[in-house]
């Protein structure tokens, strides 16, 4: 959905700065997930006791705080890359905002673990906190929409 379509009730100045913030935090996840870098993941785009729950690894994995996702994100690092995330949808208001997403993973070349052969594709729903003028993901929740073999 375009600023446009927004409800004249949106402040689209607001929605305009969220989104613009909110890309700089996904090309810094994306970048994390490429080199590798678990502290410029959780330092950059997790606050504190984000919470993340889906369908990955398990169904129904649910953690929180930054040891759990540190404990989980550990592996995951190691073994997948992320594309470009696609926002769908988006909304905030004051320090608070979320952003519907298309998020879809690939194996990092040469990685032969048990997801090595699998591309996926989620939906996530990012739930932002603005402190100090930093936005930081709070929450995620997400399910899958797509498991394709990698040719």
């Amino acid at each position: 959905m375009s600023i446009a379509d927004h409800p004249a009730s949106v402040d689209k100045t607001s929605l305009q700065a969220f989104r613009t913030a909110i890309a700089g935090k996904y090309e810094l996840h994306i970048q994390a997930f490429k080199d590798a870098n678990l502290n410029l993941l959780l330092d950059t785009f997790f606050h504190e006791d984000a919470l993340w729950a889906g369908p990955f690894p398990t169904p129904n994995t649910v953690v929180q705080g930054r040891k759990q996702l540190e404990d989980f994100f550990v592996h995951v690092i190691d073994c997948q890359l992320i594309d470009p995330i696609v926002s769908i949808f988006s909304f905030v208001e004051g320090n608070a905002g979320f952003d519907h997403t298309v998020y879809r993973t690939r194996p990092r070349p040469g990685y032969d673990g048990p997801h090595e052969s699998k591309n996926l594709r989620f939906h996530c729903t990012f739930n932002w906190v603005r402190t100090a003028g930093d936005w930081k993901v709070i929450g995620v929740t997400s399910y899958m929409t797509e498991v394709e073999a990698n040719d």
